[in-house]
Parts: structure tokens; C-alpha cells; sequence
């Protein structure tokens, strides 16, 4: 079977069921390998932004008032 970067709509027609099983497995497995990755970089930009925040607040607090 072909990798699945590569795999194209006409290449699933015309298939038994049996030989389309084989790359959706492989296909959900890659969705949860990338969701998975999806949410860690979501929580690590959320933890930069609130560093980030704090550092202007800590900033802004050090800066005398004219």
C-alpha cells in the first residue's frame, strides 16, 4: 500500500473494505499522534503568554510615573 502522504481519493475506489482498513488505521493513529502534539503546543504557547504578561506587568510596575 501506498504511504499515506501520498494517497489520493481514486486510489480508495474500487478497494474491498478489508484493503481501506489497513490505511485508516494508520490514519486515525496519525490523527491522535497529531491532535496529542496539537494540544501540547497549545498549552506551551498558553504558559509563554502568561509569562509574557506577567513580564510587561512587572515591567510596567518598575517604570516610574512622569
Amino acid at each position: 500500500m501506498q504511504e499515506l502522504h501520498g494517497l489520493k481519493d481514486e486510489d480508495l475506489r474500487g478497494l474491498a473494505p478489508e484493503a481501506v482498513a489497513a490505511p485508516a488505521q494508520q490514519m486515525l493513529q496519525r490523527l491522535r499522534l497529531q491532535d496529542g502534539e496539537i494540544k501540547f503546543k497549545d498549552a506551551k504557547i498558553e504558559k509563554i503568554t502568561l509569562q509574557i504578561a506577567r513580564l510587561k506587568a512587572w515591567g510596567s510596575a518598575r517604570r516610574p510615573r512622569r
